[in-house]
């Protein structure tokens, strides 16, 4: 039988947006595919991720077309065979910050029509979340 292994994914949001949300994670065990099974376990799957998806992220997947997951890992760090710390970083690669600039224009997109509705509706006792 399947043995399960401990898996610890930390992670601290960096930016809310309508539909999406930018996190910084920081896996403490290596486990396959285990950012992405994890923010699948929480309700929230990666964009582009079309292997553990549902069928909200599906949709977004299709609205913003990523073309690959929205997965990078910018800052790698390890202790090197002569026991100093070795860091590198590197910047976001350009096809994502393509794909951060569509969701940046789905989420004004969105917010404008939230505050028109808003503006509409004024007075009424419906409310728009």
């Amino acid at each position: 039988f399947f043995k399960a292994r401990e898996a610890i994914t930390l992670y601290t949001v960096i930016q809310r947006f309508i539909n999406f949300t930018l996190v910084q994670v920081n896996i403490k065990t290596g486990r396959t595919h285990q950012i992405r099974v994890h923010f699948f376990a929480y309700g929230h799957p990666l964009l582009g991720d079309n292997l553990y998806k549902n069928k909200k992220s599906k949709i977004q997947n299709q609205k913003v077309k990523p073309g690959r997951i929205f997965l990078v890992a910018d800052t790698l760090g390890f202790e090197d065979l002569n026991g100093e710390w070795q860091e590198f970083k590197i910047e976001m690669d350009e096809d994502l910050k393509k794909s951060m600039e569509r969701i940046l224009l789905l989420a004004d997109t969105k917010q404008e029509s939230i505050e028109t509705d808003k503006h509409i509706d004024k007075g009424h006792s419906k409310k728009y979340l």
